[in-house]
């Protein structure tokens, strides 16, 4: 008898109807309040303090709760014709989407009036927005209520179906309980936010929060559509293909449409040529290259960092010339890469929604990066630093060493390519060195086959890092005696901070060599163990603090600025900024990436956190070298929102599995290839041979290249130089000049010519050449034979003509840090050109 009742007794089965429909009207009603209870003009008061524009909307309000009211009485009917025309002709076919879709649209539509409504000059104070919120708000709340409940009564909700889902939830729950342990010690102690005494870098730029709901809601999209149509399972393949191909040009398009910001990298255009030029660190990296091209190498055979880097500048120079915005669409076109290498890996460790949602992510932050170039000091692909392309070869790396990992049989070719790509990527930032024991020990881990061939597979990868690193080692060592595979100066900085104080750092000197430097590091850690276990477990947390913090903190339904454009630095406080609710959408995000962490762990097991180990041994590297945040962090930083991606497709695929719907087949971590057949030796000596011939692109570019400024054309230089009437007013008799000790001729190509008003000069400390003086002056580089020199001449106005990557003859006196320029011939242009110092002399005088 009891199974009989509920089907006795329809008006229990009707109740969820009347309790929903009931509910909406009691939000009518406070909706009513809320309208009448705002401050309103009483010389417009019609009827009992209302005006007619306000009673009209009052009545707008009250007419849908009371259809409400009447569909919630006519449910409560033991036959609710309701219930029944919703099942009879709107559960099926293409109706109940065309429902759901009205219902999101008419939300959407809302929402987006209401924030052109803020978006004036008034913001919060505009009359419209202050008296259309309760109606508007309402109406967003009605189009989503409107889809969750159609769905469940769809769909319906077993939640028996999520058994099947145990392992993720476990898993889930247990990253959380770590990251649970993590906050408290941190709220307790302080640990990861009290900054350090050095280079403690505020947060990069966060995704702002419609840009999160739009790139899951796209992921929820797809999702919908891959169930709803399962004629598309058909073209998975083409599917992927496409979404890969669009992502890559929609970065493309909305990162080219961005104009070129100014920045400390990029300063502004100055005379005579008013073009941009690189700066500092990018300045550095684009000079190195200018090097390269004139026939010195990297620059006259020192040892420089991201030398692949430099020799991609080379590259993009030889195919571009020195148009540096052209330069710049040639490396975006190369970085939009990376939106679709997240929806690869998000596609083999997740699903096609997640590799969506993470890649669309990526181009968002992209552009809020750009955007905020004129606030702070940032790094992306409008500017040539190494932050934005060391993330795609890191994110490339992960996804190759993921499918490298989840295969059962012994991969010695694919080991060796992989072993090889962390090479390069070595060669492009040293710290992904730290990688390796990570692949070791992931590959001992996630492997299930015999120990000998893990060994003989591990030795293999190894070799392949082996092969790709060790032309440009053995280089620098026959260079300078000195077999280092990062430049000696920059680890010899990093080892300074290795101090109590910034004091003792400054008077901290460590002759750049990698046995001092490792020499220097090791005494101070044995003799302050605890003050290195401090700063470096401080600047570990930092990171990781922002990484977490490229989601948003804050949101706002309704408010423009720095919730729908970035306009302010508002991200700097990191969350020490946060306060009230803003600590639930941390608490979101921290459960959406433990859920992400989570499922890939159930998924792939060790494989599946590839990702967050490689993001955890980036973290390190920069925080024993006692640096963190900002650009630092940038190229893992995309770790956070892409297994925050997971953690979203995963709750979807959880709503979908509890509805009963049937999801697409998806990978396991039993579905291999068929067995692999042996392997020639012939195989794995050609990709170690590919490998090796990649790895010698770096010295082969010193030898390929011809020198430009050979001693013939030298001479030549100064044959024209000497014709030139300008001379002795500028240094009198060549012979003579040239006897004093400090007197130098040299012979390069000029760059970035900037001339500068008495006093004015570019910030930082680094670029002699550019600094402020006291006179007017104008500031070049030159890289050549002699080196890479700073010039400065001293000249009253801007000079008419002098361009950029010119070949010039230069006769000057060395100073600190920089060589006083008396003469600059510019010999080989259609025209040349000779500038003489505003205060010529043929005298050198002594350093001060």
């Amino acid at each position: 008898m009891n199974d009989l009742e509920p089907d006795q007794r329809e008006g229990i089965k009707n109740f969820p109807w009347v309790c929903f429909f009931a509910f909406l009207f009691v939000q009518s009603i406070a909706v009513i309040f809320w309208t009448v209870s705002l401050p309103g003009d009483p010389k417009n008061s019609l009827l009992f303090g209302l005006s007619p524009a306000r009673m009209a909307l009052v009545l707008g309000i009250l007419i849908p709760g009371l259809i409400f009211a009447a569909a919630a009485f006519i449910s409560a009917a033991e036959k609710s014709p309701i219930r029944d025309i919703f099942e009879e002709r709107w559960r099926e076919g293409n109706n109940f989407l065309w429902i759901e879709g009205l219902a999101i649209v008419v939300s959407l539509a809302a929402w987006g009036y209401l924030v052109y409504l803020r978006s004036g000059v008034d913001g919060a104070d505009n009359p419209l927005y202050v008296r259309f919120l309760p109606s508007l708000m309402w109406v967003i709340a009605l189009g989503f209520q409107f889809l969750v409940w159609l769905w469940y009564q769809c769909y319906g909700w077993n939640s028996a179906f999520l058994a099947r889902f145990n392992p993720t939830f476990i898993a889930t729950a247990m990253v959380a309980a770590v990251f649970l342990v993590l906050a408290l010690i941190m709220a307790f102690t302080g640990w990861g936010i009290k900054p350090d005494i050095f280079f403690w870098g505020n947060p990069g730029v966060p995704l702002l929060a419609w840009q999160v709901w739009l790139a899951l809601g796209c992921g929820l999209m797809l999702l919908t559509v891959m169930v709803t149509f399962p004629v598309i399972r058909s073209y998975q393949k083409r599917l992927d293909w496409i979404i890969g191909g669009g992502l890559f040009l929609l970065a493309l398009v909305l990162w080219l449409m961005q104009p070129i910001p100014r920045s400390f990298f990029f300063p502004s255009a100055r005379a005579p040529s008013f073009e941009i030029y690189p700066y500092s660190d990018a300045g550095f990296y684009d000079y190195a290259a200018q090097s390269v091209l004139v026939g010195e190498g990297f620059l006259n055979g020192k040892i420089v960092t991201r030398p692949l880097y430099i020799l991609f500048l080379a590259v993009l120079h030889g195919m571009e010339g020195q148009n540096y915005t052209n330069l710049i669409t040639l490396q975006t076109i190369i970085l939009a890469i990376f939106p679709t290498a997240l929806y690869w890996l998000g596609r083999s460790m997740r699903s096609r929604e997640a590799g969506l949602a993470a890649g669309l992510l990526a181009i968002f932050r992209e552009l809020n990066t750009i955007a905020a170039t004129p606030l702070t000091e940032v790094s992306h692909s409008k500017m040539l630093m190494t932050d934005s392309m060391t993330g795609l070869g890191i994110c490339l790396f992960c996804l190759a060493v993921f499918r490298w990992l989840r295969k059962t049989e012994i991969r010695p070719v694919r080991a060796v390519l992989v072993g090889g790509f962390l090479g390069m990527l070595t060669l492009l930032r040293s710290q992904v060195l730290l990688f390796l024991p990570v692949v070791l020990v992931f590959l001992f881990l996630q492997r299930r086959i015999n120990r000998k061939d893990i060994v003989k597979e591990a030795a293999f990868f190894t070799l392949g890092l082996v092969l790709a690193v060790s032309p440009w080692v053995i280089r620098n060592g026959l260079r300078t005696g000195d077999f280092a595979l990062d430049q000696p100066s920059q680890a010899a900085i990093m080892a300074q901070r290795y101090a109590s104080s910034v004091e003792e750092a400054q008077n901290t000197k460590i002759a750049a060599s990698t046995g001092n430097v490792s020499s220097h590091i090791w005494q101070y850690t044995m003799a302050h163990p605890l003050d290195v276990a401090g700063f470096v477990s401080a600047h570990f947390m930092n990171n990781e603090l922002a990484t977490l913090e490229v989601l948003p903190l804050r949101a706002s339904l309704t408010d423009y600025h720095d919730n729908f454009q970035v306009s302010t630095l508002f991200w700097l406080d990191g969350i020490n900024g946060i306060y009230s609710w803003q600590w639930v959408l941390l608490i979101i995000n921290l459960l959406l990436i433990s859920i992400g962490i989570g499922s890939a762990w159930a998924k792939w097991q060790w494989a599946g956190l590839l990702p967050l180990m490689f993001q955890i041994a980036y973290a390190l590297s920069s925080a024993l070298g006692r640096i963190s945040g900002w650009r630092f962090i940038q190229p893992v930083d995309w770790v956070g929102y892409f297994y925050f991606a997971l953690g979203f497709a995963e709750i979807c695929v959880w709503v979908f599995a509890a509805s009963g719907l049937s999801l697409r087949p998806r990978e396991k971590n039993t579905r291999e290839l068929p067995p692999l057949r042996n392997i020639s030796p012939a195989w794995i000596s050609a990709s170690a041979g590919v490998i090796l011939l990649t790895g010698m692109l770096l010295p082969a570019a010193e030898w390929i290249v011809p020198q430009r400024y050979t001693p013939e054309v030298q001479m030549k230089a100064a044959e024209i130089a000497e014709d030139s009437f300008l001379l002795e007013q500028a240094i009198g008799s060549t012979q003579q000049f040239m006897e004093q000790p400090l007197a130098v001729r040299m012979v390069g190509r000029a760059l970035y010519p900037r001339w500068y008003k008495a006093g004015a000069g570019e910030p930082g400390s680094g670029w002699a050449a550019y600094k402020p003086q006291q006179e007017a002056h104008l500031g070049f580089m030159m890289v050549g034979p002699f080196g890479e020199q700073q010039m400065v001449l001293t000249i009253p106005q801007s000079p008419d003509q002098f361009t950029h990557a010119s070949d010039v003859i230069v006769y000057g006196c060395r100073k600190t840090g920089y060589i006083d320029v008396r003469l600059v011939v510019g010999y080989s242009q259609p025209e040349p050109f000779v500038y003489v110092s505003g205060n010529p002399s043929s005298r050198c005088d002594p350093l001060p």
